[in-house]
């Protein structure tokens, strides 16, 4: 049961991660859009992980987002 709970609370902090990162990734992309739709991205990021930071990427138009 101990290897069970360690894998669950692994599993958790690497979710937790990788949420964290696409919501860094939101926040720091170059795109012109105010700051509150950023803050909207950035928190749908943070809370769906990859899937809402690429559907709202999906909402915005492509001149708008300039790629490094």
């Amino acid at each position: 049961m101990e290897n069970m709970e360690i894998a669950i609370a692994l599993m958790m902090v690497l979710l937790a991660s990788l949420h964290t990162f696409f919501a860094i990734k939101a926040f720091k992309a170059v795109v012109d859009i105010s700051p509150g739709r950023k803050r909207l991205w950035c928190l749908l990021s943070l809370i769906f992980g990859p899937a809402g930071y690429y559907f709202y990427q999906g909402l915005i138009p492509c001149d708008m987002i300039h790629e490094d």
